[in-house]
């Protein structure tokens, strides 16, 4: 796990959401994260702080599992527009394919993403969760997961994408 990534991408959403007043729960844990030192933050796991804070460590896999939900979503959105290199034997090369089974594969994985970076995004905002909207999208030229303040969507830019 990249702690310093995950750690940047708190201060990332924590920064967001104060500028647009949305009050985040147990602050004092975000808080915690995002001014830590790099070298402190392997040392942030389950149960390392008093009962104060919330869990440092679910914090930060959680954002964890958001980076790499979003980084599913982006590799399937890759092979969609470029296919998938396989050996043709009647071409004599390789070739570029999408095929219904790489779709099925492709549909199946993106849900358990999308359930990942929904189950990351509750545990990271908690009573604020209710505050944001998810969008997933399939053009790997931008942004395939953006997070929103609700009813934001089509004005200004999300408090977190990748």
């Amino acid at each position: 796990m990249n702690m310093k990534a995950n750690a940047e991408t708190v201060r990332e959403i924590l920064w967001a959401m104060e500028g647009r007043g949305i009050e985040m729960p147990d602050r004092r844990t975000l808080d915690l994260i995002a001014r830590a030192p790099a070298s402190a933050l392997e040392w942030f796991r389950p149960d390392a702080f008093s009962p104060d804070y919330r869990d440092a460590g679910d914090v930060l896999q959680s954002v964890g599992r958001l980076r790499r939900g979003a980084a599913t979503l982006r590799r399937i959105a890759e092979s969609m527009c470029n296919g998938i290199p396989r050996y043709d034997a009647t071409a004599r090369r390789v070739l570029n394919t999408w095929t219904d089974a790489d779709t099925e594969r492709a549909e199946r994985d993106g849900e358990r993403a999308r359930a990942a970076i929904t189950g990351a995004a509750r545990v990271i905002f908690l009573e604020a969760f209710d505050s944001v909207e998810i969008e997933t999208g399939g053009d790997p030229r931008g942004a395939v997961v953006k997070i929103w303040p609700k009813g934001e969507r089509d004005r200004g830019s999300p408090i977190w994408s990748a």
